[in-house]
């Protein structure tokens, strides 16, 4: 809350408010009250990244992501860039405001609040009956002083809509800390409390108002009830930052860049070490990353993506995707250990994950799933293709697990029935670009099953797509574009491709270009 007055009194006022209501929350608020009518809608504001440069979305975002990480000047730079564009933009106007009071700037900040609240009014001349502007008016007339006309204006607010927390609480505000009214404040806080009985904010304001009129032992429980309230807040608010950070982890996963859905789930754990999926999550990263690593010719060390598996069977030993994980890691470690003895610790877990699924078929088609992949790494083709049908019969559009059939199929010659099967995984990644880095493989292995039917010329159009998907990734990856293979690895698995194909002098062509990775030709 920004009051931008002098003197002792506006100034305990200002630090009064600050602390009951953050300065967030109300810039929050009064995007709520006025972006929709001003900018379009306030998730766009705060969640789009395609905003267009020259649009006030793009440079409130903008000034937003500045003014979050500390920038003050560059977000006023912003925000000044978005009034340029439109000038009658309220969010603009009050996010200016709030990024020059910060900077100690109050009498330039005190006339944006001011120009904020004449396009406020001016809305008002065409919306008299909307609750929120009356809220932000408000807000506004409380920043430049005039708290009279502000508490009339949460009137409004709260008699055209009696549900509206806020202007109980702001009106509580003013007519305790500015007003001394406070048998007013306290039944404004009352109302607001009947809203929402769990507000800290509102019990510890409740219990200012009633110490402050000489009521010490209603202030007590009041006091008493916030502190209870923030205990349960500060908990729920970092179980949903474990939670936000679990979810920047899966969509990094998502486009392979392992380490850093690593870095967000170990956020995550940290935060909430009970966050069992973050831990299942984390030793797949992990295993993942350590396939990658391997595969350049690295050493690695599975011993900690195990532990990760352990951590959430920790937590709950019943878990059938837990044991799943566990599964998933020991068969990397078995494949690039070169240890074959520990694909049956893998098959172990997932037998286990099968066992305790129970009616979930989500977790029943992931475990039967796996355990054809390893199945299928030991040899026992037709128990794989099984395993793998199973997986597909509950959940049919499981890409992996048709991929794992059609590999079976074709290690039992079955060949037109694997490359139906190739078919019906094309099928399924069509609209599926993050996917586009399996594509290569899916052609090629296609064309390995055509070629075994002695179809030779739609082999050769298989092989060909391969290579025009391994190049469409070379160009994506050489222009920037947010892959986790670097150029050198794409030109050295196009190389591997062509080598397997036969063709030996294009895979050296490839080969040298993996040595000079800015060529694209």
């Amino acid at each position: 809350m920004k009051i931008n007055r002098l003197g002792s009194k506006e100034k305990n006022c200002r630090k009064l408010t600050n602390k009951a209501l953050g300065l967030l929350e109300v810039a929050i608020l009064l995007a709520g009250a006025m972006a929709m009518l001003c900018t379009g809608a306030l998730a766009v504001l705060f969640t789009s990244t395609l905003a267009e440069e020259n649009t006030t979305d793009y440079w409130l975002m903008k000034g937003y992501e500045q003014s979050k990480n500390g920038s003050n000047d560059m977000a006023l730079l912003a925000y000044e860039r978005a009034i340029q564009i439109d000038p009658d933009n309220s969010l603009a106007w009050i996010n200016k405001a709030n990024a020059l009071y910060r900077l100690n700037r109050t009498p330039e900040s005190e006339n944006a609040y001011r120009m904020a609240l004449n396009i406020t009014d001016k809305m008002l001349e065409a919306d008299s009956d909307n609750s929120t502007l009356w809220l932000g008016r408000g807000v506004l007339l409380n920043n430049i002083g005039k708290i009279k006309e502000a508490v009339e204006a949460f009137d409004r607010a709260s008699n055209i809509d009696p549900g509206n927390e806020m202007a109980w609480k702001m009106k509580g505000v003013l007519l305790a800390s500015d007003l001394k009214e406070y048998d007013k404040a306290l039944a404004a806080f009352d109302r607001a409390l009947q809203i929402n009985p769990n507000d800290a904010v509102i019990w510890k304001l409740k219990g200012d108002a009633l110490a402050a009129s000489g009521r010490k032992s209603e202030a007590d429980l009041a006091f008493l009830r916030a502190g209870e309230l923030n205990n349960e807040s500060s908990s729920n608010l970092q179980n949903q930052s474990a939670k936000n950070w679990y979810q920047t982890g899966q969509d990094m996963a998502r486009v392979g860049s392992w380490e850093d859905a690593i870095d967000a789930y170990d956020q995550a754990v940290r935060l909430n070490p009970d966050y069992k999926e973050a831990w299942c999550a984390k030793c797949q990263a992990l295993s993942n990353q350590n396939l990658l690593l391997s595969g350049n010719g690295r050493n690695v060390s599975f011993a900690d993506a195990i532990n990760a598996c352990d951590r959430a069977l920790a937590i709950d030993s019943n878990d059938s995707r837990s044991w799943s994980s566990k599964g998933f890691v020991l068969y990397h470690d078995a494949m690039v250990g070169g240890d074959p003895s520990k694909y049956n610790d893998s098959l172990q877990a997932y037998e286990k994950a099968i066992q305790i699924a129970g009616s979930d078929r989500a977790a029943l088609a992931l475990a039967w799933r796996g355990k054809g992949t390893v199945l299928c790494q030991m040899e026992k083709y037709e128990e794989s293709l099984a395993a793998q049908e199973k997986a597909i019969e509950l959940n049919g559009s499981d890409i992996e697990a048709w991929m794992g059939k059609a590999i079976a199929l074709s290690r039992l010659s079955r060949n037109d029935e694997a490359v139906a099967s190739f078919d019906r995984i094309l099928e399924i990644y069509s609209n599926e670009e993050q996917r586009i880095f399996d594509y290569p493989y899916l052609w090629y292995s296609k064309g390995r099953a055509l070629d075994k039917l002695g179809r030779s010329d739609e082999a050769s159009h298989a092989y060909n797509k391969s290579i025009e998907d391994a190049d469409t990734i070379i160009g994506w990856v050489a222009t920037g574009r947010d892959f986790y293979m670097n150029l050198s690895e794409t030109w050295k698995w196009k190389a591997e491709l062509l080598e397997e194909m036969g063709r030996h002098n294009e895979s050296l062509l490839a080969l040298e270009n993996e040595r000079d990775p800015e060529n694209l030709g």
